[in-house]
C-alpha cells in the first residue's frame, strides 16, 4: 500500500490521538505550573512587616521550570516527528484486532499481523475517539510499521484527516 504524504497527517491530529502525546501537552505544563506557584508560595520572606519574594529563588524556580517546558516540548515534538515517519515511510500492512479492552477514557487493542514471513501481535493504547470506538475483535485494519522495528505499529485510520479536517 502506498505511503501517504507528510502533510498530510497534522501535528494536531497526531497529538490528539496518541495518549502519550495528549499526557505530555495537558499534564506536563500543568504539573510544571503547580510546582512554580507552590514553590513559590513557599518562598515569601517576612522583611519587617512586609512580606517579599526572595528574587533569587523566584529565578531559580522560574529558570527549571522554563527548561523543564522546553524538555517536555521536546519529546513531544519528537514523538509526533517518529508517528508522522512511520505513518509517511513505514510500510502498510493488514492487522487483525484480536483483543479490545474498551475502557470510559481509552481503547487497549491487540493486533495481529504478518510482515516478512513473521507475525507479530503488538498492544496498543489509544485514546478514545469515534474511530478507536469502531474497534470490533476480528476487525481488518491497516496499520503502518516502523521501517526498522515491524513490532511498532500505528494505526493509520486514527491519524488519517477526516473529512471535515482540512489537510
Amino acid at each position: 500500500m502506498p505511503a501517504s504524504p507528510p502533510e498530510s497527517f497534522s501535528f494536531a491530529t497526531i497529538v490528539k490521538n496518541d495518549p502519550f502525546c495528549i499526557w505530555l501537552s495537558s499534564y506536563l505544563p500543568i504539573g510544571i505550573s503547580l510546582i512554580l506557584v507552590l514553590k513559590w508560595s513557599n518562598q515569601w520572606q517576612n522583611q519587617g512587616n512586609i512580606w517579599q519574594l526572595s528574587a533569587s529563588s523566584a529565578l531559580g524556580w522560574t529558570f527549571l521550570g522554563i527548561v523543564a517546558f522546553a524538555i517536555g516540548a521536546a519529546i513531544l515534538c519528537w514523538r509526533v516527528s517518529s508517528i508522522r515517519h512511520i505513518l509517511t515511510a513505514g510500510p502498510r500492512v493488514e492487522a487483525t484486532v484480536t483483543k479490545g479492552n474498551f475502557r470510559k477514557h481509552g481503547v487497549q487493542v491487540e493486533l495481529t499481523y504478518a510482515y516478512l514471513n513473521q507475525t507479530y501481535t503488538p498492544f496498543l493504547l489509544l485514546t478514545k475517539t469515534a474511530a478507536s470506538e469502531a474497534l470490533r475483535v476480528g476487525a481488518k485494519v491497516e496499520v503502518a510499521l516502523a521501517p526498522h522495528n515491524p513490532q511498532r505499529a500505528v494505526l493509520v485510520k486514527l491519524f488519517a484527516p477526516t473529512e471535515n479536517e482540512t489537510v
